[in-house]
């Protein structure tokens, strides 16, 4: 009979040989066999002829509990600290004005400080203000409260990151009518 593990490890090595070549080299390939694939989801797949037809993104086989993605080196929780205030985000929304400071220092081309006890990289800058630099990477606008007054703080954390076009921006910025 075996371990509940070893019964498990045969079920799963059974459905891949019933697979075909093409589907089981995409789904080892892609590291796709994973928990959150069901058994009847693989059977689905082993009745297509090719797996592109095949949404691999499936929910979870317990209901109530997420399927976890497979984060990618651009999509994986990047954890800052800005001034003392904690930001999480991802490496493409830091990166993504390429000739920017902040993507320099978050693209390895530009040395950053690691607070290695927390493990959030730190930068030295004001952290209120950096909350609306986030969301302008994030939406590509720049959105304000109505009643902002600090303005110029932002245009010069804008100008500290070199983030040209955030600093074009704020200075054709005037804010929205109550």
């Amino acid at each position: 009979m075996g371990t509940l593990g070893e019964r498990k490890a045969r079920n799963k090595t059974a459905i891949l040989q019933r697979l075909s070549d093409r589907t089981r080299h995409k789904l080892i390939k892609k590291k796709r066999y994973n928990i959150c694939h069901s058994y009847t989801h693989m059977q689905k797949i082993q009745n297509k002829d090719s797996a592109a037809e095949v949404d691999l993104q499936t929910k979870s086989t317990v209901e109530g509990v997420p399927c976890i993605a497979t984060p990618t080196i651009l999509t994986a929780p990047v954890h800052i600290d800005i001034g003392g205030i904690s930001y999480t985000s991802t490496l493409a929304q830091l990166t993504k004005y390429k000739d920017s400071k902040l993507a320099r220092l978050f693209n390895g081309t530009t040395p950053i400080m690691l607070d290695k006890m927390k493990h959030y990289y730190f930068i030295d800058r004001d952290g209120k203000a950096f909350r609306h630099i986030l969301n302008f990477l994030r939406y590509d606008d720049l959105i304000l409260p109505s009643d902002y007054k600090e303005l110029s703080i932002l245009q010069q954390e804008a100008e500290y990151f070199e983030l040209h076009v955030l600093i074009d921006k704020i200075k054709g910025y005037s804010a929205p009518n109550p």
